[in-house]
């Protein structure tokens, strides 16, 4: 059930070549989906639907915003000193 609702956390997904590639952008999500048991239940499942492809997964890491830039460089600037009030 856990990997059944995991897959429903897959938003992007695309046909290269001979593979279905799969990114996902949560490093939790990625590591369930890519652990060896559970990657060879998906593959099958894949290879019951067409038997040409092959699975990969992609972890795509967020770069940081602006704004968490900005606040590393002043906590860099000011350390303990800066306070941050929400």
């Amino acid at each position: 059930m856990a990997l059944f609702t995991a897959c429903g956390e897959i938003r992007e997904i695309k046909l290269d070549n001979a593979f279905l590639v799969i990114n996902v952008r949560e490093e939790f999500l990625y590591n369930t989906l890519t652990k060896e048991d559970n990657f060879n239940k998906i593959s099958a499942l894949l290879k019951q639907v067409n038997n040409n492809l092959e699975l990969k997964f992609n972890l795509i890491k967020r770069k940081d915003d602006k704004t968490q830039v900005n606040l590393k460089r002043l906590q860099e600037v000011f350390g303990k000193d800066l306070e941050f009030f929400n």
